[in-house]
């Protein structure tokens, strides 16, 4: 299959779902889009937007005057793998003592196959950011391109690819998968 094509997919779906900033508590905001690759009424996977502002003492909330605050800005895009036998192509990356999964930026008609280094670690990176410490953003700077995914079935492994828009929201534009053969 290759990014952006959709004439080997059996399913295409256009959502161009912008992100948008819900409140989740006293500390930022987050919003996810649920995602079925395959029609099968099982989400897949939930693409997510969370950006917070987290203090060193856990009680410290914006509007809590009393409390002396160190908030830290943290920015985080990332796809959370909801069913067991999902893929994303993606690279490990180990800083600071820890080892996180980013996802790989594809261009349209690259080719999403075996050939790709596959992870099916359950949160996997578009972008990380946080002014506390030093750590990588990722790889899709703020262009469009395309998460590749596979479906590791009985009989058959199936792929596609996920268009987003990383900007100063989160866009997911479109995805495709191939049916079973």
């Amino acid at each position: 299959m290759k990014a952006g094509a959709v004439d080997s997919a059996e399913y295409y779906f256009q959502p161009d779902y912008t992100f948008q900033k819900i409140i989740d508590t006293c500390f930022g905001y987050r919003d996810s889009l649920l995602i079925d690759l395959n029609r099968d009424s099982i989400h897949d996977l939930a693409v997510i937007w969370t950006k917070a502002v987290l203090s060193l003492q856990i009680s410290c909330c914006p509007q809590d005057s009393g409390w002396e605050c160190f908030p830290t800005l943290m920015d985080y895009k990332w796809i959370n793998l909801l069913n067991p036998d999902l893929q994303i192509a993606s690279n490990r990356i180990d800083f600071s003592g820890l080892s996180e999964n980013f996802i790989q930026p594809l261009n349209s008609n690259d080719t999403i196959n075996d050939n790709l280094n596959w992870s099916s670690f359950r949160a996997q990176y578009i972008f990380r950011g946080s002014n506390y410490y030093i750590e990588p953003t990722g790889y899709w700077g703020n262009q469009t391109h395309f998460a590749g995914v596979r479906l590791l079935e009985p009989n058959d492994t199936l792929y596609g690819w996920i268009r987003i828009n990383p900007d100063s929201t989160l866009r997911v534009i479109d995805f495709a998968f191939e049916g079973g053969r």
